[in-house]
């Protein structure tokens, strides 16, 4: 790699040496010191690569023992450099794209608009307000006055949007804004109402204004946020009329404290349902997924309530699974068992249903802060009733409301 260095920087050249005396001049370059590569004979010559400075020593060496040279190549840094300065052309195309890469850098030649929620009309009266601005492609970048154009484009989009933003990057300018909503949008709501009755523990108000304090108690599909209708004065200090004023939609949290009830009578006696022992067998083949071949030995199950087992099993020849499953479905009967409680086990199954069925009342979220248990025993059974108290968000919109 040194070598190949120096030979790049210093420049080479291939010689291909001629005459009676050549492996004397040879011997004679490797005495003095000066590096050869890539020595070869090509029948009564010798080529090999030295170094450019050598080429005024081998003049006088070659004379001095009769032996001539002639240049074969050569390469490296001086000899290229030599060669650009007897073809000017080309300094002119590199000093030429080198003005031209200046000039565009300098110049802004690209305007974007880079908001995306804004209609294609939007876009295009946003691109014509910053060209009247001053903002167009072609303009000088360090003459660019960013806050006096984006007060232009203001002026010229009253009331249109809340803010404008301008960012240039290199040759492109990137046009940025925010436009007025003075509806909410269709995934916020003018108000928030209550999911279900409690007593408010408290309130977060993101956007609008409360209509409910801590403490106190509200029902379901009270409203508990409203949005608030702003209006700004116009530059003359007229008030704007309805149509100009914005709406706040409502956005917050609302936790309330809610009662979850459920209750269960449990009878003294259940019904049960066990397997008979008895059952019947249906096999079959399936070819492909599609074909079925129902076997002969096939039974039809005689007793009317019955229990489905499916067993399936793939075809396997020399390790390779076939395109054929046997099927064999089970058909076991079953019969309705009653049995005699006692006072426990009446008390735990009833316990058992009427958690479960407040449990499947209450919405993810919540957190339960008190739980009651009551357990009566009547005539016809054992009277379970749970109450669990879930402090969770009841603020919802009113479509959610069922």
């Amino acid at each position: 790699m040194t070598d190949y260095l120096r030979r790049i920087i210093g420049g080479w050249v291939e010689v291909r040496l001629t005459g009676a005396q050549i492996e004397k001049v040879v011997s004679l370059l490797a005495l003095n010191g000066f590096r050869i590569w890539r020595v070869r004979r090509q029948g009564e010559s010798i080529s090999c690569l030295i170094g450019l400075s050598v080429v005024e020593w081998l003049d006088e060496v070659t004379v001095e023992h009769g032996v001539s040279y002639e240049i074969v190549r050569q390469g490296g840094l001086p000899i290229r450099w030599s060669e650009l300065k007897r073809q000017p052309w080309i300094w002119a195309g590199f000093l030429g794209a080198l003005a031209l890469v200046l000039y565009a850098s300098l110049h802004i030649w690209v305007v974007d608009v880079t908001a995306t929620n804004l209609s294609p009309a939007e876009t295009q009266a946003l691109l014509k307000a910053a060209r009247s601005a001053g903002l167009a492609p072609g303009v000088w970048r360090n003459r660019l006055d960013i806050p006096r154009i984006r007060q232009a484009m203001e002026h010229q989009l009253p009331r249109q949007y809340s803010w404008i933003g301008i960012h240039v990057h290199g040759a492109v300018a990137q046009i940025d804004a925010i436009p007025v909503h003075r509806r909410p949008p269709a995934h916020l709501f003018p108000r928030l109402v209550a999911d279900a009755g409690g007593t408010v523990t408290a309130v977060y108000v993101y956007m609008g204004a409360p209509d409910v304090l801590v403490g106190e108690k509200v029902t379901r599909g009270q409203v508990l946020i409203s949005g608030v209708v702003s209006a700004v004065p116009n530059a003359a200090g007229d008030q704007p009329s309805t149509e100009e004023s914005i709406v706040t939609p409502a956005e917050g949290e609302v936790w309330a404290r809610v009662r979850y009830q459920a209750t269960v009578l449990q009878p003294w006696q259940r019904t049960l349902t066990v397997f008979s022992g008895r059952r019947a067998v249906r096999r079959m083949w399936v070819i492909d997924g599609q074909y079925v071949v129902t076997l002969p030995n096939a039974e039809t199950p005689p007793f009317q309530h019955f229990q489905i087992v499916r067993h399936v099993a793939n075809w396997r020849w020399a390790g390779v699974t076939l395109p054929v499953e046997t099927i064999q479905i089970v058909y076991n009967e079953i019969s309705e068992k009653r049995q005699r409680l006692t006072v426990s086990q009446a008390r735990k199954l009833a316990l058992a249903e009427a958690q479960r069925r407040v449990q499947a009342a209450i919405p993810p979220g919540g957190t339960v802060v008190q739980r009651i248990r009551t357990v009566r025993r009547t005539p016809k059974g054992v009277l379970a009733t749970v109450v669990w108290i879930v402090n969770r968000n009841i603020a919802v919109a009113p479509t959610r409301l069922k």
